[in-house]
């Protein structure tokens, strides 16, 4: 569409929204309508653009030292790292609810990434293309998996 063309659609029909909100909001009958649609909105989940298939397409083509740069540690070590995490049962592997729970390999590299790096949430979540509270809670759940390891993997010397 011609430029010329969209923006006085765009003005009339902002004007005309304005005028149908008025008359919406005064008619009393309406009102149980509009705190429905209000307490509606609270649960609607917006669907904001981000990098899709970052993980499924583009990390799996990764070569070696091309992982390793971007999660400091080889894919082997994330792969059985990730064994490790699913075994200690913090992570959850599925959701009866919501949107799709987010894969166990998925969470340990989003963990990883917020580690290795000095990218911001932000960045994570466009990247991985899930929400700031998932990378929160992903961040948590295997920050604690891999604490709940340690007795495994650190040996401390017994003096002898």
């Amino acid at each position: 569409m011609d430029d010329n063309v969209a923006v006085p659609l765009i003005c009339d029909f902002l004007v005309n929204c304005d005028e149908e909100i008025e008359r919406f909001l005064r008619n009393e009958n309406d009102f149980d309508f509009v705190a429905i649609a209000g307490v509606s909105c609270c649960f609607v989940r917006r669907n904001l653009t981000r990098i899709q298939n970052y993980f499924e397409s583009t990390v799996s083509n990764y070569f070696g030292d091309e992982f390793a740069v971007h999660f400091r540690m080889t894919r082997t070590t994330a792969e059985l790292l990730t064994r490790e995490v699913i075994n200690t049962g913090r992570i959850p592997l599925g959701n009866p609810f919501g949107r799709p729970s987010i894969p166990p390999e998925k969470q340990v590299l989003v963990f990883l990434g917020a580690l290795a790096t000095q990218e911001s949430t932000r960045e994570i979540t466009d990247r991985f293309d899930i929400t700031y509270s998932s990378v929160s809670r992903t961040v948590v759940r295997v920050t604690e998996a891999v604490c709940g390891l340690k007795n495994q993997y650190i040996r401390w010397p017994n003096g002898e």
